[in-house]
């Protein structure tokens, strides 16, 4: 049911950078922080399989800390390097629902969780006609009460792309690639007491391509493909 308890607090914000060589190295370093509400509608947009009967509670970015460096390599390609570190009450994790009648649905488990995460990023930029992001992340977490970050990528890659022809014809594209992902299965009895099991999922690819063919700023016609990769997402 609802978590009936109401939580609130302040957060920390602050953000600074400095410019070296007219915006060709710019240091930066920040802390801030946030309050995410997570009602059924949002966790069933991030995963459609939830059960009907979830725990609710809201997510509390205490802090996070970052620090990098941002910068032009040429006219054309910007960069972004940078490590963030956040301490998250009662982060959300999926975990397989033992109680389901067919075994298909996921049930809401809450942690607190400290993250560590190494981003680094890269854009290319050609007028208004083309632009490609390519963007990769390496995640460590660390949980008080759970064994692991249960559904959570060790490790992401984003592709995003997009180009325009005549300023007519739109074309857009994204590639995710995730791995090192966990699923909690059940316990097992050991000499030590109840170990925890797991199963190392599958690596996970998504594709998405879209078409957009405007004939005024009234009147367009578009497509949608989503899934390209065809993989089924193993939560």
């Amino acid at each position: 049911g609802l978590d009936s308890i109401s939580k609130w607090g302040f957060f920390p914000m602050a953000h600074g950078e400095y410019s070296l060589f007219n915006g060709i190295f710019i240091p930066f370093i920040g802390i801030s922080g946030k309050h995410q509400v997570n009602s059924h509608l949002n966790i069933a947009n991030n995963n459609y399989y939830v059960s009907p009967n979830l725990e609710y509670r809201n997510t509390f970015y205490d802090f996070n800390t970052y620090i990098g460096i941002k910068g032009k390599l040429s006219q054309h390609i910007n960069f972004n390097v940078h490590t963030e570190f956040s301490r998250v009450r009662d982060a959300l994790f999926f975990v397989n629902d033992l109680e389901s009648s067919y075994g298909n649905q996921f049930q809401a488990i809450y942690d607190t969780m400290y993250q560590l995460d190494l981003a680094a990023g890269i854009s290319y930029q050609f007028e208004d006609n083309l632009k490609i992001d390519l963007n990769a992340n390496y995640y460590f977490y660390s949980l008080k009460n759970e064994a692991y970050a249960w559904n959570r990528p060790d490790f992401q890659i984003k592709l995003r792309a997009s180009y325009v022809l005549a300023k007519k014809f739109y074309i857009k594209t994204d590639l995710l690639l995730q791995g090192g992902r966990k699923a909690k299965g059940v316990f097992t009895e050991g000499s030590d007491g109840f170990i925890p099991v797991f199963h190392k999922l599958g690596f996970l690819a998504d594709a998405n391509l879209s078409f957009e063919y405007r004939y005024s700023n009234k009147i367009s016609v578009f497509a949608e493909f989503n899934n390209l990769a065809a993989q089924r997402y193993k939560r």
